[in-house]
Parts: structure tokens; C-alpha cells; sequence
């Protein structure tokens, strides 16, 4: 994981904007430089840091969005009804389940949604969050872990992490098409987070 003599900032362009990336300075390593992702991007508004483009090297094109929160607190929390997965004024949500995405000989648990728009397009976005190396799929275990942490004085820091891209095959075969890039890049993607 990125140590804290690591943290400077760097500059990358990516879906177009040049912005500054200050916890976590090699995600954008993983990221090509793109042209504005088709309508998808989260929004964590009180993020400390985001990161937001194009895994190389992947087909179908996958979308990755991460959110860092260095301390959790009023106004800037991970669980937030401020946070939003997508837009829901231009998206509908039309199917969710957890799914198991195989990682360093176990399998972190992540939230899989299916969404589609009034042209019918689809997209699949899976998504976790992970506070100190811990990984959660679901937002009250985020709580309940970020309460413990606060009552016996351990960092409350965290992260949301997704993944996007449309599909158009059936149902099993487009859930295999996101997980697999996301295999391939998780142990990459995992050491550029900040620890604390």
C-alpha cells in the first residue's frame, strides 16, 4: 500500500479535466487518458480525493471511480445520502445482488447493479467499500466497523470503490465481463490506496 512519504500530488488528465490527486498519487498510473465517460460518474461530493477514468487495457471499456476519506466525520462521511452511484435523473436501477470477486485467495463481497436509461442502454457498476484493508459490501457493516473503530480509537478512514460498463449480452455473461477486469486490476488498484 501507498505509505505516507508517498502521498505528494500528481497531476494527471483524465476523462479530459486535469485534476490534483493528493492520498492517492498511482491510481491514475492504472488510468488511460480518455475522452468523457458515457454518462456515468458517481458523485462523493465530500470526498477528500477522487480518481475517475478508463482501466487500460480492458474490453468491454471499464469505468473506475474511487472516493477517499481520510477521517470520517460530520459533513464529510463515507455513508452519506449526499453519495450517489449514478444519476438517478438519468438512470434506473433494474436489478441488484452481491456478487464474490476472487482476490489474494479469498474473495471480497461487492454490490453488482444493473441500471438502464431511456435509450436502453445498460450498464453494470460493482462496487465495495474497504477501510483499512477490510472490504464491505453493504452500508450498515460500513457503520457498525467505522462505530467500533472510532470507540477503541482506530483511523475511521475509508474508501468507495466502483466499476461501470454497458453490456448487452445476457445477464451471466456481462456479470463475467466486469469481474474479470476488475480481477485483473484489484491487486494493482488496492496497493495505490492510502493506509491509515
Amino acid at each position: 500500500l501507498v505509505r505516507a512519504a508517498a502521498w505528494q500530488t500528481s497531476v494527471l488528465r483524465v476523462a479530459g479535466v486535469e485534476e490534483q490527486r493528493k492520498f492517492m498519487p498511482d491510481l491514475p498510473g492504472l488510468l488511460q487518458t480518455c475522452a468523457p465517460l458515457p454518462i456515468w460518474k458517481p458523485s462523493f461530493p465530500a470526498a477528500s480525493d477522487t480518481s475517475y477514468g478508463e482501466l487500460m487495457l480492458t474490453y468491454p471499456y471499464t469505468g473506475l471511480f474511487v472516493a477517499w476519506y481520510p477521517q470520517n466525520e460530520e459533513g464529510a462521511e463515507l455513508i452519506s445520502y449526499q453519495n450517489r452511484l449514478y444519476d438517478p435523473d438519468r438512470w434506473s436501477l433494474a436489478a441488484q445482488r452481491t456478487v464474490q470477486i476472487p482476490h489474494e485467495q479469498a474473495f471480497i463481497n461487492a454490490k453488482l447493479l444493473s441500471i438502464t436509461n431511456p435509450l436502453g442502454i445498460k450498464r453494470h457498476i460493482l462496487y465495495w467499500y474497504t477501510l483499512r484493508g477490510v472490504n464491505i459490501a453493504g452500508k450498515a457493516k460500513v457503520k457498525l466497523h467505522q462505530s467500533f473503530s472510532r470507540l477503541f480509537g482506530k483511523s475511521t478512514a475509508g474508501a468507495f470503490i466502483a466499476f461501470s460498463a454497458t453490456y448487452t449480452s445476457d445477464q451471466d455473461e456481462a456479470e463475467q465481463e466486469i469481474i474479470d477486469p476488475v480481477t485483473s486490476k484489484l491487486h494493482d488498484i488496492s496497493r495505490a490506496l492510502p493506509e491509515r
